[in-house]
Formats: C-alpha cells, sequence, structure tokens
C-alpha cells in the first residue's frame, strides 16, 4: 500500500506501519539495518558459480572454493531464517 499511487492511501500505510513499529518498540532502522543479508542473492550466485565452474581462471581451488562457499550459504540461510523469526515474533507480539 505505501506505493499506492492515492497519496493518502499510501500515507496511511506508512503511519499505520510506523504505529506497529512504535506499538512494538522498534524503529525503521530495525527492520532496514540487515547490512549482510542484502549481499545475499550475490554472495548465492558466486557460490554456483564455484559449483557449476569449479577449474575456471579465477577459481583454481575449485574443491576448497566449493566448500567454503557452501558452508558461508547455509550461513546465509540460517541468518534469513533467524532474522525472519526475530521478525514474526517481534512484530506478531
Amino acid at each position: 500500500m505505501t506505493e499506492s499511487d492515492r497519496d493518502a492511501e499510501a500515507l496511511i500505510a506508512i503511519r499505520k506501519t510506523n504505529a506497529m513499529l512504535r506499538q512494538n518498540g522498534m524503529s525503521w532502522s530495525d527492520v532496514i539495518d540487515l547490512p549482510l543479508l542484502a549481499f545475499f542473492p550475490l554472495w548465492i550466485a558466486a557460490e554456483l558459480m564455484a559449483i557449476f565452474h569449479p577449474n575456471t581462471y579465477w577459481n583454481k581451488n575449485g574443491k576448497r572454493v566449493i566448500v567454503a562457499g557452501w558452508s558461508l550459504c547455509w550461513l546465509g540461510l540460517l541468518s534469513w531464517l533467524g532474522a525472519g523469526t526475530w521478525l514474526l515474533f517481534a512484530i506478531g507480539t
């Protein structure tokens, strides 16, 4: 609703979101401040490249890169799940 073409509708959505954040003792920075998660899609792309093209000129340590990449991938997935769970419980209560 915040992207509505109707200004009043967008303003109401933003105000309701602000009220919901205040009600839960949060601010916009609590919701948006997840800088590591912003790079997750690029991280996955790099790991997939290491898997599908392990012996290219930029990846001479194919097997080690794959192990490290997938370890970081799982760490990234766990951080997404943790952040999502935290948001669900923080906003849902």
